[in-house]
């Protein structure tokens, strides 16, 4: 669990990395997640990226910024930083607006960056 100045604590299981284009570079996941189920919420996550992506282009829109998806694994946010899109899995019980989860989120943008640093221990 990770303390933030406001206080609220959030359980994450899982994190993951994609560039500019949506592509997947790296995920850390906790060892309570099968890589099955870290798989399959990676592909989401793709997928999801992608679909914006598309639509954004199609209809001639901006680009977004965030992204919540709720599952059977929890919550995930999908924030864009300047070079990439960090998506960041919850669990069930986060209770917080999008908005503290997003700054949350882009204070710690630079996860795992450094050779054998870990992006969980950045955020647990």
């Amino acid at each position: 669990m990770l303390t933030t100045v406001d206080n609220p604590s959030y359980s994450v299981k899982a994190l993951a990395t994609f560039d500019g284009d949506g592509l997947f570079q790296r995920q850390e996941s906790s060892q309570s997640l099968p890589p099955q189920e870290i798989n399959a919420w990676i592909q989401g996550i793709f997928q999801s990226l992608g679909l914006r992506l598309l639509i954004s282009t199609s209809f001639q829109l901006g680009g977004f910024q965030t992204v919540v998806i709720k599952s059977n694994l929890g919550t995930t946010v999908v924030v864009r930083c300047r070079s990439s899109y960090r998506a960041v899995l919850f669990d069930h019980q986060v209770n917080a607006p999008e908005e503290q989860l997003v700054k949350w989120i882009r204070e710690r943008e630079n996860w795992g960056n450094n050779e054998g640093s870990s992006g969980l221990a950045m955020y647990n």
